[in-house]
């Protein structure tokens, strides 16, 4: 079962966030896939746009958001399965990207930062206390 929407929600400029479409089959034949991008956006990217979902298997289609400027973005997808009786499922992609994103990207990183700093001088730490200690056994 197709998504209707797949929403990336608010993501950072200058960042990317992927999400994945599973395509699966549960009968043993295969069967091919074709996306045509009815409305598309620059910031979003879609891969592959055909291919093959394997007897008894699966294929995924990856949809990623990359946008480049403060704005949202929207995108619709038409899927096309070869099979029988089978009709295209459409797909509408949106993202947006605002300054508050950005800010909370930085935020995150800037934290990141600060807890790597905190756990290498804490090993450090506990290396000297170590060296101290065995220094006083000899």
């Amino acid at each position: 079962v197709l998504p209707r929407m797949l929403d990336f929600g608010s993501v950072a400029v200058g960042t990317s966030k992927t999400k994945v479409i599973p395509l699966s089959c549960k009968i043993p034949i295969q069967f091919e896939f074709e996306i045509t991008v009815v409305e598309a956006h620059p910031d979003l990217s879609i891969t592959p746009l055909s291919g093959v979902i394997p007897a008894d298997g699966s294929s995924e289609i990856v949809v990623t958001f990359a946008p480049m400027q403060h704005r949202t973005a929207r995108a619709e997808l038409q899927l096309h399965i070869a099979q029988f009786n089978s009709e295209p499922s459409l797909v509408t992609v949106i993202g947006s990207s605002s300054p508050e994103a950005t800010k909370l990207e930085v935020f995150k990183e800037e934290m990141a930062e600060r807890s790597a700093m905190a756990a290498q001088k804490k090993q450090e730490d506990k290396v000297a206390t170590f060296s101290r200690l065995k220094g006083r056994k000899k």
